[in-house]
């Protein structure tokens, strides 16, 4: 019997049909599906993977908070909630609250505003801390998305620097959203800005992101960036535009001085530390320095002194040549290619000036100093314009995103023993003191007896105040005093 589909031809039939009797005829099924699925799970590995590696990491992170995280204000806690918790001020004063060399800005109003519904519960807060930052992690792989396309594996160093454990203090110690994470979510926030193709909603975008990170913790370092950035931008773009693109151009430039110019308004000079000297010292020891920050965000303190100050050393330099880099093609026209360099430029810039003041606040306290876990929220944004740095690289850009990756790997693998032994001194500390102080109420004999101070000093009677307020209403540690959080 003849195949009368055989007789009609495989050409007249409709499309479809034709290729469903090519498919009778030809392999089996599973020879006809696997080259698809194979294109397919090619094609979702790279998000696979890198969501996995946010899903891990932001366990981890949770899962420490959850386990560490004691329910009671510590150290600079007992000042800064001067402005929202212990006295009355306007959520204007609020916002620009000074507290050492910094405002308290939008963590401050966020803290007035959100904390009085959970009592002032510390837990709360760490939580929410973790939350920002995880969140920030997540705007940096859309922020590099938008800058380079389609996700890679290699995009795992981003959770891996984002999302690392050694940056315990900002969610265990004396935890203040306005320092470290507020200012790390508004920089990706203002990178994502300079993405904007409209003239106007983009300057609009930056000039109110950047006012809100000059007064929001150390991200006042941007301020000093905007300016000369518009002035660029200006030069490469809009001169070549209609005047109205022109216009908004110097304006934005101006409002972007203005800003700067008014977070000085009012300011006192209070240094973090008291041996402080505006007189610059021996420059070796502010690059020492700042190499041991860099060194600190991939446990480099687990080698030898001479082995941790040449890692940081180097990766200094590299953050350094990377920048000069990037500045350097500023001047091309192209926009893909400048919006590129800026955010670059930006992210590279800010942590160069961040550690630099670091360095200069900090020095005459020793280089051990440099190991504070509070630095590398901040010190995470270099690393990751190293990794947006490399991707732009024309060419030989392998060899910088492995190390990278390598780095990434060092600095969330795992927790080393010196985080580790952090975390729970400050756990077991905090929670020690306030199950001593629930049950005795004598600051002295729980400082005494635990062998931890929840405020250092204390002269004047201030903590007790505070304590006793904190009691009549019922709020922080009283607010559940049954807990053992």
């Amino acid at each position: 019997m003849t195949n009368p589909l055989k007789d009609m031809g495989t050409d007249r039939l409709p499309a479809t049909a034709a290729a469903r009797q090519s498919a009778v005829q030809g392999a089996r099924p599973d020879q006809r599906t696997t080259p698809k699925a194979y294109g397919l799970f090619l094609h979702g590995a790279p998000y696979i993977l890198v969501f996995a590696t946010y899903l891990a990491l932001a366990l981890r992170l949770f899962r420490m908070i959850s386990q560490r995280a004691v329910n009671i204000l510590f150290y600079d806690q007992w000042d800064f909630d001067n402005a929202t918790l212990f006295e009355k001020h306007s959520l204007w004063e609020i916002f620009r609250w000074q507290h050492g060399p910094h405002r308290q800005g939008l963590g401050g109003v966020l803290s007035k505003l959100l904390e009085p519904s959970v009592r002032w519960n510390t837990r709360y807060e760490d939580f929410a801390i973790g939350a920002v930052i995880l969140v920030s992690a997540v705007l940096a792989l859309y922020l590099k998305y938008r800058l380079f396309g389609a996700i890679r594996y290699s995009d795992v160093i981003i959770p891996g620097f984002f999302l690392t454990p050694a940056q315990y203090q900002t969610l265990l110690a004396a935890t203040n959203p306005s320092h470290g994470s507020l200012p790390l979510l508004l920089i990706i926030l203002y990178c994502l800005t300079w993405t904007l193709g409209s003239y106007p909603w983009k300057y609009l975008c930056v000039l109110v992101t950047n006012f809100l990170l000059i007064y929001t913790g150390f991200g006042i370092f941007v301020g000093f960036l905007t300016p000369p950035l518009i002035a660029v931008d200006y030069y490469c773009h809009a001169r070549h535009q209609t005047v109205k693109y022109q216009a908004s151009s110097a304006a934005a430039l101006l409002v972007s001085i203005a800003s700067m110019a008014s977070f000085f308004v009012g300011y006192k000079l209070e240094p973090a530390a008291d041996c402080f000297s505006i007189v610059p010292a021996n420059p070796i020891r502010y690059a020492a320095f700042m190499s041991l920050m860099f060194a600190n965000v991939v446990k480099g303190n687990s080698l030898p002194p001479l082995l941790t100050l040449l890692m940081g050393g180097l990766l200094l330099v590299a953050v350094v040549i990377c920048l000069g880099t990037a500045l350097a093609r500023l001047f091309r026209t192209e926009t893909n290619s400048w919006t590129r360099s800026a955010v670059i430029s930006l992210l590279l810039g800010y942590c160069l000036l961040f550690c630099f003041n670091t360095a200069y606040g900090r020095q005459c306290l020793g280089l051990a100093l440099a190991w504070n876990s509070r630095y590398v929220t901040y010190v995470i944004v270099g690393f990751f314009g190293l990794y947006l740095f490399s991707l732009s690289m024309p060419a030989k850009r392998e060899l910088l995103i492995i190390a990278l990756c390598a780095l990434a790997l060092l600095s969330s693998g795992r927790m080393d023993e010196r985080d580790w032994m952090g975390t729970m001194w400050f756990s077991n500390g905090k929670r020690a003191w306030r199950q001593c102080y629930l049950t005795r109420h004598d600051i002295g004999q729980c400082n005494a007896l635990t062998g931890f101070q929840i405020y250092p000093g204390d002269d004047h009677g201030q903590l007790q105040r505070k304590l006793d307020f904190l009691e009549q209403n019922h709020l922080n540690l009283f607010a559940d005093p049954d807990s053992d959080h």
